[in-house]
C-alpha cells in the first residue's frame, strides 16, 4: 500500500480507521522524523488505547485523533495537505470529498474494501471528484497447512547391494518366521 501510495520520508500521510494501529507503525516509519502521520477513528476506545501505544513507542510523528471523518472530514492543522491518504472504513465513498480537501495535488488515496460494492461506489465517487488513475487491486489471501508427517521409509545399507526388483523389497514376518517376500506381491 505505501509502495502505491509512492510514500517516501518527509511525506505527511492521513489515514482513516486506525484501528490495531498496523498501518500506522508501518506510515510512521515510512515518513520517518520529518514526516507526519495524522490518524483518525470514530471509536474513540480505540484512539485512547493508540495513543498510548503511540507514545509508548516514542513515536512522536504521529497524531491520532477521535472523529468520523465521513461526516466530518479531516481535522488537520491549517495549511497541511497530505501526501498519502488511506481509508479503512465502512463507507470509504463517503470520505471522498472530505479526502479532496486535505490531499496535496499529485496525492495519492488508497481504500481497503472487503467487498466490491464499496469498492464499486468508492471508484464511481473517486471518478466524479476528478481523480483519472484509478485502479482496482484484489489482495488474496491462502492459507496454507503446515503439519510433520513422519513416513516410516526403509534405510538400505551399502553392503545391502543395489536395489534391483528382485531384492527390493525388505524382509517381512509372518507367523513368526522370517522370509523373503516373493516376487509379485
Amino acid at each position: 500500500i505505501l509502495l502505491r501510495l509512492n510514500v517516501r520520508p518527509g511525506d505527511i500521510c492521513v489515514e482513516s480507521g486506525t484501528g490495531s494501529g498496523s498501518m500506522t507503525h508501518s506510515m510512521a516509519r515510512c515518513v520517518g522524523p520529518k514526516g507526519h502521520v495524522y490518524s483518525f477513528d470514530f471509536h474513540d476506545h480505540r484512539v485512547q488505547t493508540a495513543q498510548k501505544e503511540f507514545a509508548s513507542h516514542g513515536m512522536g510523528n504521529v497524531t491520532c485523533k477521535h472523529a468520523d471523518v465521513c461526516d466530518a472530514g479531516f481535522d488537520l492543522p491549517e495549511g497541511v495537505f497530505a501526501d498519502a491518504l488511506f481509508l479503512d472504513v465502512p463507507k470509504p465513498w463517503t470520505a471522498v470529498p472530505h479526502a479532496m480537501k486535505v490531499l496535496r495535488d499529485g496525492g495519492g488515496i488508497c481504500s481497503f474494501s472487503p467487498c466490491i460494492e464499496q469498492v464499486q461506489r468508492t471508484c464511481e465517487k473517486l471518478r466524479e471528484e476528478g481523480f483519472t488513475m484509478v485502479a482496482t487491486v484484489e489482495v488474496l489471501l491462502r492459507g496454507w497447512m503446515i503439519q510433520n508427517i513422519h513416513l516410516d521409509v526403509p534405510r538400505w545399507k551399502a553392503s545391502d547391494g543395489p536395489q534391483t526388483k528382485k531384492n527390493s523389497r525388505p524382509e517381512q514376518t509372518r507367523g513368526g518366521s522370517k522370509r523373503k517376500a516373493p516376487e509379485g506381491e
